[in-house]
Protein backbone atom coordinates (compact mmCIF):
# COMPACT_ATOMS: atom_id res chain seq x y z
CA UNK A 1 0.00 0.00 0.00
CA UNK A 2 0.83 3.31 -0.20
CA UNK A 3 2.53 3.59 3.44
CA UNK A 4 5.69 3.99 2.84
CA UNK A 5 5.05 7.00 0.93
CA UNK A 6 2.56 8.83 3.31
CA UNK A 7 5.64 8.12 6.34
CA UNK A 8 7.77 10.25 3.62
CA UNK A 9 4.93 13.12 3.30
CA UNK A 10 5.39 12.89 7.22
CA UNK A 11 8.82 13.32 7.11
CA UNK A 12 8.96 16.00 4.51
CA UNK A 13 6.06 18.49 7.34
CA UNK A 14 8.68 17.17 10.27
CA UNK A 15 11.33 18.75 7.67
CA UNK A 16 9.33 22.01 7.32
CA UNK A 17 9.45 22.13 10.59
CA UNK A 18 13.02 22.08 11.08
CA UNK A 19 13.38 24.48 7.38
CA UNK A 20 11.53 27.13 9.27
CA UNK A 21 12.55 27.00 12.64
CA UNK A 22 13.52 30.19 13.60
CA UNK A 23 10.01 31.54 12.22
CA UNK A 24 7.88 29.94 15.51
CA UNK A 25 7.27 30.90 18.50
CA UNK A 26 7.35 27.75 19.93
CA UNK A 27 9.11 25.24 18.10
CA UNK A 28 8.99 22.03 20.18
CA UNK A 29 5.50 22.11 20.44
CA UNK A 30 5.69 21.82 16.25
CA UNK A 31 7.80 18.52 16.47
CA UNK A 32 5.62 17.37 19.17
CA UNK A 33 2.56 17.54 17.04
CA UNK A 34 3.68 15.88 14.44
CA UNK A 35 6.33 13.23 16.52
CA UNK A 36 3.23 11.38 18.75
CA UNK A 37 1.52 10.57 15.23
CA UNK A 38 4.31 9.14 13.70
CA UNK A 39 5.28 7.19 16.91
CA UNK A 40 1.69 5.98 17.01
CA UNK A 41 1.78 4.80 13.80
CA UNK A 42 4.73 2.99 13.82
CA UNK A 43 4.01 1.28 16.69
CA UNK A 44 0.68 0.31 14.99
CA UNK A 45 3.27 -1.27 12.29
CA UNK A 46 4.19 -4.10 14.78
CA UNK A 47 -0.01 -5.35 14.15
CA UNK A 48 -0.02 -7.99 10.98
CA UNK A 49 -0.36 -6.64 7.75
CA UNK A 50 1.22 -3.58 8.54
CA UNK A 51 4.68 -3.22 6.91
CA UNK A 52 7.35 -1.23 9.30
CA UNK A 53 9.99 -1.96 6.76
CA UNK A 54 7.66 0.28 4.28
CA UNK A 55 7.02 2.85 6.89
CA UNK A 56 10.46 2.99 7.84
CA UNK A 57 12.37 3.55 4.82
CA UNK A 58 9.99 5.50 3.13
CA UNK A 59 10.23 7.39 6.48
CA UNK A 60 14.25 7.69 6.14
CA UNK A 61 13.48 9.13 1.94
CA UNK A 62 10.99 11.85 2.52
CA UNK A 63 13.68 13.07 5.30
CA UNK A 64 16.21 13.26 3.14
CA UNK A 65 14.80 14.03 -0.15
CA UNK A 66 12.94 16.50 1.74
CA UNK A 67 16.08 18.42 3.10
CA UNK A 68 17.20 18.16 -0.67
CA UNK A 69 14.63 19.53 -2.33
CA UNK A 70 12.07 21.52 -0.35
CA UNK A 71 12.28 25.33 -0.57
CA UNK A 72 13.81 27.00 2.54
CA UNK A 73 14.50 30.65 3.88
CA UNK A 74 18.24 31.69 4.25
CA UNK A 75 18.61 33.52 7.56
CA UNK A 76 22.14 34.78 6.62
CA UNK A 77 25.57 33.76 5.14
CA UNK A 78 26.28 31.03 7.34
CA UNK A 79 22.81 29.58 7.13
CA UNK A 80 23.17 29.83 3.63
CA UNK A 81 26.32 27.35 3.54
CA UNK A 82 24.98 25.21 6.59
CA UNK A 83 21.64 24.57 3.96
CA UNK A 84 23.77 24.20 0.59
CA UNK A 85 25.61 21.60 3.25
CA UNK A 86 22.69 19.87 4.37
CA UNK A 87 21.10 19.42 0.46
CA UNK A 88 24.42 17.84 -0.56
CA UNK A 89 24.99 15.58 2.35
CA UNK A 90 21.31 14.41 2.31
CA UNK A 91 21.52 13.67 -1.78
CA UNK A 92 24.65 11.45 -1.35
CA UNK A 93 22.89 9.75 2.15
CA UNK A 94 19.61 9.01 -0.17
CA UNK A 95 21.91 7.56 -2.58
CA UNK A 96 23.92 5.36 -0.87
CA UNK A 97 20.78 4.21 1.07
CA UNK A 98 19.05 3.13 -2.32
CA UNK A 99 22.18 1.39 -3.44
CA UNK A 100 22.26 -0.45 -0.38
CA UNK A 101 18.53 -1.41 -0.35
CA UNK A 102 18.88 -2.46 -3.82
CA UNK A 103 21.68 -4.75 -2.74
CA UNK A 104 19.62 -6.00 0.18
CA UNK A 105 16.61 -7.50 -1.76
CA UNK A 106 18.04 -8.21 -4.68
CA UNK A 107 21.66 -8.75 -4.69
CA UNK A 108 22.04 -10.68 -1.65
CA UNK A 109 18.37 -11.49 -0.02
CA UNK A 110 18.49 -11.26 4.12
CA UNK A 111 15.89 -14.65 4.57
CA UNK A 112 16.93 -15.72 7.87
CA UNK A 113 16.94 -13.04 9.84
CA UNK A 114 14.73 -14.18 13.20
CA UNK A 115 14.99 -10.90 15.10
CA UNK A 116 13.83 -8.93 11.92
CA UNK A 117 10.55 -10.03 11.58
CA UNK A 118 10.02 -8.37 14.95
CA UNK A 119 10.00 -5.04 13.25
CA UNK A 120 6.66 -5.88 11.52
CA UNK A 121 4.81 -7.98 13.85
CA UNK A 122 5.00 -8.78 17.62
CA UNK A 123 3.45 -11.93 17.93
CA UNK A 124 1.78 -11.49 21.55
CA UNK A 125 0.31 -15.09 21.19
CA UNK A 126 1.62 -18.43 19.47
CA UNK A 127 -0.44 -17.72 15.93
CA UNK A 128 -1.03 -14.04 16.15
CA UNK A 129 2.24 -13.64 13.33
CA UNK A 130 1.42 -16.89 11.42
CA UNK A 131 2.96 -15.81 8.41
CA UNK A 132 -0.30 -13.46 7.71
CA UNK A 133 -1.25 -16.15 5.73
CA UNK A 134 1.19 -15.40 2.95
CA UNK A 135 3.16 -18.12 0.76
CA UNK A 136 6.15 -17.71 -0.84
CA UNK A 137 7.12 -19.63 -3.87
CA UNK A 138 10.53 -19.70 -4.41
CA UNK A 139 9.83 -20.95 -8.22
CA UNK A 140 9.41 -18.51 -10.98
CA UNK A 141 6.13 -18.60 -12.80
CA UNK A 142 7.48 -16.99 -16.24
CA UNK A 143 8.51 -18.81 -19.00
CA UNK A 144 11.77 -17.89 -20.39
CA UNK A 145 11.97 -16.36 -23.92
Amino acid sequence: GPSGSQFGILACLLVEVFQSWQMYRRPFIAVLKLAIPIFILFILGLLPWFDNWAHLFGFMFGLLIAFAFMPYLKFGLIDRRRKIIGIIVSLCLSLALYIILILVMYVMPVRDCELCQYFNCIPFTSDFCENMGVSIKRNSTYNSF
